[in-house]
C-alpha cells in the first residue's frame, strides 16, 4: 500500500480563475521512500468542505517523476468557485481485474473571489 507523507495536506489558497498546480509526493509505507506509481492512474477530487459525498471537480494528474505527480487547475476550473473546499489525491490501479483506489491524504482548498 502507498501513502502520502501525512494524512493532512497543506492548505492551498488561490484566487478564482487562476491557473494553479499542486504537486503530490507519494511514499511507500514500508520504507518511507517515494513509491512506484507508474501503474497507477492519478487524479484529484474536490468537494465542498461540508459535503464530502458531492464531488464538484475531478482533475486527472500527470506523473512527473518517481512517486510524484502534478494536478493543474485551469482558469475555467475555478472561475465560478468561492469558499473552502476539500481536495483529495486519488490513485487507482487494476489488480486481478479489480479497481483498487487509494486516498492517502486530504487538505483544504481555499478559493477567493476574483475582482471583476
Amino acid at each position: 500500500m502507498i501513502q502520502n507523507s501525512t494524512y493532512e495536506l497543506e492548505e492551498v489558497t488561490l484566487i478564482a480563475g487562476t491557473y494553479t498546480s499542486i504537486e503530490f509526493s507519494v511514499f511507500d509505507e514500508t520504507d518511507n521512500t517515494l513509491a512506484e506509481i507508474s501503474e497507477y492512474d492519478v487524479s484529484c477530487l474536490v468537494s465542498y468542505l461540508s459535503q464530502p459525498n458531492e464531488v464538484i471537480l475531478e482533475k486527472v494528474g500527470a506523473k512527473t517523476s518517481q512517486g510524484k505527480y502534478i494536478i493543474t487547475f485551469d482558469s475555467l476550473d475555478t472561475i465560478d468557485l468561492n469558499g473552502r473546499y476539500t481536495y483529495q489525491p486519488l490513485l487507482s490501479v487494476v489488480v486481478l481485474g479489480e479497481i483498487r483506489q487509494y486516498r492517502p491524504a486530504q487538505g483544504i482548498l481555499n478559493i477567493i473571489s476574483a475582482i471583476k
